[in-house]
């Protein structure tokens, strides 16, 4: 059986097939992806441990990290479709 969807007209030229991303740009992007993630353990551990007020210079440092870690989710999960 075909990995292309039938074609509803049979005039038309087949449809080619999507582009396969190579093994090696994959296994590149989920560690990019997971080194990204450590940003964020950083970010997490850093809230749990300050004790008492947070400043606004620590609230941009969290930030900032959370949003390589998102980066870090995002490059996984495109790395794993």
């Amino acid at each position: 059986m075909s990995d292309q969807t039938p074609n509803p007209d049979p005039t038309l030229p087949p449809t080619p097939p999507p582009p396969v991303r190579s093994g090696c740009a994959s296994v590149i992007m989920v560690l990019l992806g997971i080194i990204l993630l450590l940003p964020g353990l950083c970010a997490i551990l850093l809230t749990s441990v300050v004790p008492g007020h947070i400043g606004r210079e620590e609230v941009q440092l969290i930030a900032g990290c959370a949003v390589a870690a998102v980066a870090g989710i995002f490059l996984i999960i495109a790395a794993l479709k």
